[in-house]
């Protein structure tokens, strides 16, 4: 029968000639075979499950017997005899014996058990707990008794036998069941699946050479047959749109290539301005390719800067004799979508955020409006170069910060250390000035402001020579460690002491920033251990606890006194500010053994997720 060209199937010929139906009757069959050969075996497994341990049970009467006919030659005690009576009941009346006995009276196991249990209790235990004479008579029979035991024993085997080998047979039948309805199966697929499968691998292989005009001849009411006829309704189709088929093609691979100039340009756009940003000849650069992937040109920027300052930067790099003229402040468009500026110009708005830098200018040929895959291009670039040029406005913005923070460091430390310095050469000259006016000079007075001078000379130039060291401190490609162990030799070899270094924190725990305000403040520590603190030996200590790192300064000195001689004098004020700098506290004092004690704990950028403290880098 034909079917209906929208591919429905009579539910009747799906009942009748359906292949689905025909292998899951067979499915079914060969499934309810298996299950009732599965039921068969464990229905007499289960009956035959005891037998083993029946036929164990009935050979240990055997023994049993023999071991009371020894006890009785042996003159055994008669409390042991009845234990061996006792015992020999209970393993004649076990369950797992008795569980295999027939229940029908007329079985020759049933007659044979009964009679060995029967002649047991008549003959063969009264004998044993009788006289001497009744113990005679017990071993004379014991000999018969134990062929009634080998009987029963026999008969047990061949009862299990039995059930062995009709387990066997109802196997054997179900696997031959099984294998003619897999024939027979086998057979059916060979004559009615096979053939139009066949046919119809052979014009699908056709299809896929290019030949839409081969067909399938088969019409059968199964699957294969509305596959069949479908097929070829699809090739016919196929046929007919093939004349279109090859402008769909170069349509769609124009497409395709429009799509990888865009994601180049995009990728291109992203590493150079991922490298650099902070000149005119990039963003020339990515505009040059932009105009090469659109196709349209001349391209410009119009960047805004502070106080309404613009500039214009063209593909040319060359500041745009050809390229679009930057438009007005109030024209130029709002974040969120591009518009024209006059005189067929599109501006495509430079915006990240609420921040917004310019705006890219593109003068389509012949004042035509975009396509919208180069309008989303040229506004996916301009996005990049809004983000540009907002991370290096944030950067610029960044390093200025930094450098304000560097300059008050540099003011407290010149007001805590050359200011003071000089303030006292300052009264001491003048000290020294109203000694020489004196008549008569006191010349041992003027002496000793002079060498007070002299001193503090030496003082002042001793701590400008830190001052200029610590300000041109900077990190090498070794890192923390390397900087602190310099730090740890060059006071070793000034101060004469031993110092001794403890670096436990793995590179790129903290920042740059956080690194060298951390060596600043040891160099700091380790000055005051070498110029006051007398000391043999110090210790620097670098260790993370929990979240934070702590820094220690330890040393074996004199320690520091209740109330210092000199207001900042030890420079705890600058440690101070440079640990807030850091986000942590620092903490100064004397140890129980003796000798100071400078601890700095802090919290790494990294840990909290913040950028570090600024520095000068």
């Amino acid at each position: 029968m034909e079917v209906e060209t929208d591919g429905s199937w009579p539910l009747g010929s799906l009942s009748r000639r359906s292949l689905l139906v025909r292998v899951g009757l067979a499915m079914t069959a060969i499934s309810t075979l298996a299950i009732v050969s599965m039921l068969t075996s464990i229905i007499i497994a289960e009956t035959a499950k005891g037998d083993a341990a029946a036929i164990n049970i009935a050979g240990t009467l055997r023994m049993q017997t023999y071991r009371l006919a020894d006890a009785l030659r042996a003159d055994a005690p008669d409390e042991r005899l009845r234990e061996y009576v006792r015992e020999f009941r209970e393993t004649l009346e076990a369950p797992a014996l008795t569980g295999v006995i027939p229940d029908e009276s007329t079985h020759p196991l049933t007659e044979t058990y009964h009679r060995v249990h029967r002649r047991w209790d008549d003959e063969l235990a009264p004998e044993v707990t009788g006289d001497a004479a009744g113990r005679q008579r017990y071993l004379a029979q014991a000999r018969g008794y134990v062929g009634r035991l080998d009987s029963m024993v026999r008969l047990l085997q061949q009862e299990a036998e039995k059930k062995i080998q009709l387990l066997r047979l109802a196997q054997g039948l179900s696997l031959f069941v099984t294998i003619a309805l897999v024939f027979f199966s086998m057979y059916r697929i060979l004559t009615d699946v096979v053939p139009p499968l066949r046919e119809l691998v052979r014009v699908v292989e056709a299809a896929r050479r290019g030949d839409l005009g081969a067909r399938t001849s088969y019409r059968g009411d199964d699957e294969i047959g509305l596959i069949s006829r479908t097929f070829n309704r699809m090739a016919a189709n196929l046929q007919a749109m093939y004349g279109n088929l090859e402008e769909r093609v170069r349509y769609k691979t124009a497409r395709l290539e429009e799509s990888n100039r865009a994601l180049q340009v995009l990728y291109d756009t992203a590493r150079r301005l991922s490298q650099h940003a902070d000149r005119d000849a990039d963003y020339a650069d990515v505009l040059a390719r932009l105009e090469t992937a659109l196709g349209v040109g001349p391209l410009a920027l119009c960047l805004t800067g502070g106080g309404g300052s613009r500039r214009i930067v063209a593909a040319d790099g060359s500041g745009a004799v050809d390229a679009p003229p930057c438009p007005a402040a109030d024209a130029l468009p709002a974040p969120g979508g591009a518009c024209l500026v006059g005189d067929g110009v599109l501006a495509v708005p430079l915006a990240e955020g609420d921040d917004h830098h310019g705006a890219l200018l593109v003068r389509p040929p012949g004042g035509n409006a975009l396509p919208d895959w180069q309008l989303r291009l040229c506004e996916t670039v301009a996005g990049h170069i809004a983000t540009a040029l907002g991370r290096q406005r944030r950067e610029a913005d960044r390093r200025r910060l930094a450098l304000m923070d560097e300059r008050a460091v540099i003011a407290r430390e010149l007001h805590d250390s050359l200011a003071q310095a000089l303030s006292y050469l300052k009264i001491q000259t003048a000290r020294l000035e109203a000694q020489l006016r004196g008549d008569p000079v006191d010349r041992p007075a003027a002496a000793a402001i002079l060498a007070e001078i002299r001193e503090g000379l030496s003082s002042a130039y001793q701590q400008l020579r830190q001052l200029l060291s610590t300000f041109r401190l900077r990190l090498g490609e070794g890192g923390l460690e390397q900087a602190l162990t310099a730090a740890v030799d060059e006071f070793a070899d000034r101060g004469g002491i031993g110092i001794t270094l403890d670096h436990r924190v793995s590179d790129g725990m903290l920042t740059p920033n956080e690194e060298l305000h951390t060596v600043q403040i040891v160099r700091e520590a380790l000055a005051n251990v070498v110029q006051h603190a007398n000391a043999r030996h110090a210790r620097v200590r670098l260790c993370p606890e929990g979240d934070r790192i702590v820094v220690t300064v330890t040393d074996d000195g004199t320690g520091m006194p209740p109330e210092p001689h000199r207001r900042n004098h030890y420079g705890t004020t600058i440690m101070q500010e440079r640990a807030r700098g850091l986000g942590g506290e620092i903490t100064f004092g004397n140890a129980p053994e003796g000798g100071t004690v400078v601890r700095l704990a802090f919290q790494p950028a990294l840990r909290r997720g913040g950028p570090g403290p600024g520095v000068n880098e």
